[in-house]
């Protein structure tokens, strides 16, 4: 199950045009540069992103990061496993509704 913190620097990366460094990650996170490196690193050995170059960051190299599908397919067995654990007391079309009102925001 993907940690809170972990899903915070996934929507990051994904909000981005071009792959992500870990500076401007922790940059628009507010979460320390550190932490988010240590983030990526254990989601790197997951294979929930991936390295997909370097780049220059100021005097530095810096790994760029970009979402995989496992990571997607992850998220989604999280949301049916959640869904299943109430689905006797909202219903699949209440889901929908709600989806769909948050796609609409």
């Amino acid at each position: 199950m993907l940690h809170p913190r972990e899903i915070q620097i996934l929507n990051d990366i994904a909000k981005l045009d071009t792959p992500a460094i870990s500076q401007d990650i922790a940059i628009r996170t507010r979460i320390s540069q550190s932490t988010v490196q240590a983030v990526l690193r254990k989601m790197l050995a997951e294979g929930y992103v991936e390295n997909v170059g370097v780049t220059h960051s100021g005097n530095v190299l810096a790994r760029q990061y970009a979402i995989t599908d496992k990571v997607k397919e992850e998220l989604l067995q999280q949301m049916v496993d959640i869904y299943s654990s109430f689905k006797n007391i909202v219903s699949i079309d209440d889901v929908c509704d709600a989806l769909q009102n948050i796609k609409n925001d």
